[in-house]
């Protein structure tokens, strides 16, 4: 155990002063045996939201769409416990939980969660998108999120390619704050073979020597940045068109091309 302990504490210190996110290291260092003992010893200071992911409040909401529900408990016990500031959940909407978002905040206060992440659910292995939640379950969803925006000490945030939901609740507040793609533009991914990607949920791979030439050159960021010229006819029919920046990743994914809005985009579909 010391010995493995070790080498995760080096890890995540190294981490600590480079550029690496310290919340992706442990997020690795998650499926450790020694994780626990790493974090009640870990005499560093991290000061980003280190994010637990937790689909449902209970074990049977959650095993809809991941696994290690016990798991997960687990962890926001004992980070409350060794009083981490700035705790997190990563909660993935499908059609299984949307329901259950009330609870899992109540869940995140008991165990002083600072922020919770909704994020919208993207293509499995097998490209296959079953689970996604349909524009009625989406809209239910904005009602009670915009409900729980002014909670002490706890912030929700929806992240910006969760296309119908922003658009949702961007149109219920008219805050402006509409769908905004930002891969490829504001960050990129490096996968585990050194090669970049615009996105980790776009699958595009590429080889450069450096960082700044992958940026400057890439034909394939040249044509994502500048995919709101190729709109998809439904879009065009869409009175958010102006407005909505959709997630590429689902359309690559399941139709192989970067248009506007994948084809189950509910946005599009209802603001025709």
């Amino acid at each position: 155990k010391d010995k493995v302990y070790c080498k995760s504490k080096n890890l995540v210190e190294k981490a600590h002063n480079s550029s690496i996110n310290k919340n992706d290291i442990l997020n690795c260092l998650d499926k450790l045996k020694d994780t626990p003992y790493m974090i009640r010893n870990l005499d560093i200071d991290i000061d980003d939201n280190i994010f637990i992911s937790l689909n449902g409040s209970t074990e049977e909401i959650n095993k809809f769409s991941r696994e290690g529900y016990e798991l997960a408990i687990n962890a926001l016990s004992l980070l409350q416990k060794n009083k981490f500031e700035n705790i997190g959940i990563n909660w993935v909407a499908n059609k299984y939980n949307c329901e259950d978002f009330e609870k899992i905040v109540k869940l995140a206060q008991s165990y002083d969660v600072k922020i919770i992440n909704v994020i919208g659910l993207k293509p499995d292995s097998s490209n296959n998108l079953e689970a996604y939640p349909s524009f009625l379950q989406l809209h239910n969803l904005a009602t009670t999120i915009q409900a729980l925006e002014n909670i002490s000490n706890l912030s929700i945030y929806v992240e910006h390619c969760f296309t119908e939901l922003k658009n949702i609740i961007a149109t219920n507040t008219k805050s402006g704050d509409y769908a905004r793609c930002n891969g490829g533009r504001y960050g990129y991914s490096i996968n585990i073979d050194g090669d970049y990607m615009p996105c980790r949920h776009i699958p595009y791979t590429e080889q450069a020597q450096t960082t700044k030439e992958y940026w400057q050159t890439s034909e394939f960021l040249k044509t994502l940045r500048n995919s709101n010229n190729h709109k998809s006819e439904k879009c065009q029919l869409c009175n958010l068109n102006q407005v909505c920046d959709p997630c590429k990743a689902l359309p690559y994914k399941l139709e192989h091309r970067l248009l506007q809005s994948h084809a189950l985009c509910s946005s599009a579909l209802k603001n025709q």
